[in-house]
């Protein structure tokens, strides 16, 4: 299989997404009094953030679960070490491009002589599911791994599995079941914060 049939799918989907883009910025512009500008951001923003929020809900509440029925708990918690890290990269991603469209609306002089603040971003709740998102990148979510990294070392180098009454397996299970935890905890604040920001963009929407 050649480079092109592996990246083909992902094209397609890109080409889909663009149309999509492309297809809304048209019909908001045609259909309103709103600037291409304007609509642009207000698209950008919308889209960047309920793509991160959908993916935080799905992998929060379904991907795990499905997982986990499927696999073995050490291949779970290998597939879940790389989902987890791409999913903290692709949230930070989705959420900087939602600040950067809402910051440039907030501070447009037609947003404010709409009586609007374009998409609350400077919100308390937006800016604490940065901050969880943020901190399980950096460090909570890297320590999860590491730490069963080294119980899996520390297992195999014994002889036994993890649910061993060995000092040092309990010593790990017991790290890891805090760093996991406090994971789990963060990336759930961050989803509730984003839901009562999602409030906020509701109460600005004019249908």
């Amino acid at each position: 299989m050649g480079v092109l049939d592996l990246m083909l799918p992902w094209i397609t989907r890109a080409a889909v997404l663009v149309s999509v883009v492309l297809l809304t910025l048209t019909t908001l512009h045609r259909h309103s009094d709103i600037p291409l500008s304007q609509a642009t951001l207000r698209v950008a923003h919308l889209c960047s953030f309920s793509v991160w929020f959908g993916t935080s809900v799905w992998v929060s509440f379904i991907a795990g679960i499905v997982l986990m029925r499927a696999v073995t708990i050490e291949t779970f918690g290998l597939a879940q070490a790389k989902l987890f890290d791409a999913y903290f990269k692709f949230s930070l991603l989705c959420l900087a491009v939602a600040g950067f469209t809402g910051a440039a609306l907030s501070s447009s002089s037609s947003a404010r002589s709409d009586g609007e603040d374009g998409s609350a971003v400077g919100t308390t709740p937006f800016l604490v599911a940065v901050a969880c998102v943020v901190a399980n990148l950096v460090f909570f979510s890297p320590q999860t791994t590491i730490t069963m990294m080294e119980r899996s070392r520390v297992c195999k180098e014994l002889g036994v599995d993890r649910t061993s009454p060995d000092p040092r397996v309990r010593k790990l299970s017991k790290r890891f079941g805090m760093f996991h935890g406090i994971t789990n905890l963060i990336n759930l604040v961050a989803l509730a914060c984003g839901a009562i920001h999602l409030c906020a963009l509701a109460e600005r929407l004019s249908l």
